[in-house]
């Protein structure tokens, strides 16, 4: 590992345990009931672990890991994100409104390339009608904008969990180390306010 790694790595071990004085507010176990859903990232990983509380102790957030099913033992400081599960909702209405505006410009845009010029005039025409590029135009909007309200109202249809950031537990400043995406550590900082 680089000299410089190392030492931000050091620095970072010994600022762990310090508090934010003027931040210190003490646990708020009654914010975190036995039961709730929730979403922790820890200060020596990026990836969050969701699982259901088990208890919140003046130091320690013990937990249920979803994924492993494994009890979790996390110091209080350690917990550099906190979020609160607020159920799954869908998006239908915003998916159709996305999806029709959508529809209605690819569709007019659609309309408008594709149309072709009649070629009245040529033998044996008896009737002959051509709109022009307008008529088509809407006609593409049209379809276009009801496939795509249907699209989007299907896909918004799919339930999607919504997640509701809480304060830190103890109102404490975290610094941590943790793995970078693209290989080494990374400082990793949080405030609460």
């Amino acid at each position: 590992m680089p000299r410089h790694l190392t030492a931000i790595a050091a620095f970072a071990v010994v600022l762990l345990p310090l508090p934010a004085s003027a931040q210190n507010v003490g646990p708020a176990g009654a914010a975190l009931p036995a039961g709730t859903r929730i979403r922790a990232t820890l200060a020596t990983s990026f990836h969050p672990v969701v699982g259901e509380v088990i208890a919140l102790r003046a130091d320690t957030l013990v937990m249920r890991s979803e994924s492993t099913g494994d009890t979790i033992a996390v110091p209080v400081g350690q917990v550099f994100r906190l979020e609160v599960s607020e159920g799954t909702r869908t998006f239908r209405r915003q998916g159709a409104k996305i999806g029709l505006v959508t529809g209605l410009a690819i569709g007019a845009i659609v309309g408008v390339v594709s149309h072709r010029d009649a070629g009245c005039g040529g033998e044996g025409a008896m009737l002959c009608i051509d709109l022009g590029p307008g008529v088509d135009m809407t006609f593409g909007a049209v379809i276009g904008g009801a496939a795509g309200a249907l699209v989007g109202a299907l896909l918004g249809s799919y339930p999607i969990e919504v997640w509701k950031r809480t304060d830190s537990l103890d109102g404490r400043q975290r610094l941590g180390i943790a793995p970078s995406p693209r290989g080494g550590i990374v400082l990793t900082t949080s405030f609460a306010f």
